[in-house]
């Protein structure tokens, strides 16, 4: 049994790592979602941090520039990926698809926020059928479901879709005028277009972050992503009655004895 020492001292770190404003785990960058499959439901892997308080898992991306098209310049990315490992957990030919949730976040070099400088949205794009996009706005979500890919024979998938980062001047004809730096924040879910007795063959994931940067710096970019993952200083502090009250039964406990 850990003595009282061992469990205040234990404690005591754990209140020092919520206070540390980037107290982290360790980071991968751009690594690819790994879906699978668990009881039924579609569940997500790979993700290096997660946020705070919901446990969801934070991936990245870089939007870069491709050579400008008819003088109009497209900022994309495909990354991350979708990589389920050979063999795969589904079947052969099941569908993977996702959903865009909630509304497009931009950080300002402090705070995430529901604005964007110039009402720039993310579009993200069905890799069978294009015309199937979804918008995600600082508004919420317009569209439905895309999807990503059917599995192979192994009842494996990777890969890459589109995503693009849009100034909404532009929307129309599907390019960008010049975006504004910084850094920008989607939520989606994966679910199934397969149906098994008239239903979706599995339940739909936990919802899952990805963060894009758009022209800053690795430092600050990383900056942004470490903020969702740990609490603000003003939460953090709300930690300390809870866990003197631990310490204090604790303590009581072994008096007791």
């Amino acid at each position: 049994m850990l003595s009282t020492k061992t469990l205040l001292g234990a404690i005591a770190a754990a209140a020092a790592i919520a206070l540390t404003p980037f107290a982290h785990a360790q980071h991968t960058h751009s690594g690819d979602v790994q879906p699978g499959i668990a009881a039924g439901k579609i569940t997500i892997g790979g993700g290096a941090e997660t946020q705070f308080g919901t446990g969801y898992p934070i991936f990245e991306g870089s939007f870069s520039m491709p050579q400008a098209l008819s003088g109009q310049i497209r900022w994309t990315t495909d990354d991350p990926g979708f990589d389920t490992g050979e063999p795969g957990p589904m079947q052969p030919g099941d569908n993977l698809s996702f959903r865009g949730l909630g509304g497009l976040k931009y950080w300002n070099g402090s705070n995430w926020i529901a604005t964007s400088p110039q009402n720039e949205f993310v579009r993200v794009v069905d890799t069978s059928f294009p015309a199937n996009q979804i918008n995600i706005l600082t508004s919420g979500v317009m569209g439905g479901t895309g999807q990503i890919d059917v599995a192979d024979p192994e009842g494996a998938i990777h890969q890459h879709i589109d995503f693009f980062l849009i100034n909404n001047a532009n929307a129309a004809a599907d390019f960008g005028a010049p975006v504004a730096t910084g850094a920008y924040l989607i939520e989606l879910q994966l679910t199934t277009m397969t149906l098994d007795g008239g239903i979706p063959k599995y339940l739909d994931s936990d919802p899952f972050l990805i963060a894009f940067n758009r022209g800053l710096s690795e430092e600050a970019f990383e900056a942004s992503v470490h903020a969702l993952a740990v609490p603000e200083p003003s939460a953090a502090l709300m930690l300390l009655p809870a866990l003197g009250l631990i310490a204090w039964r604790v303590r009581r406990k072994e008096s007791n004895r």
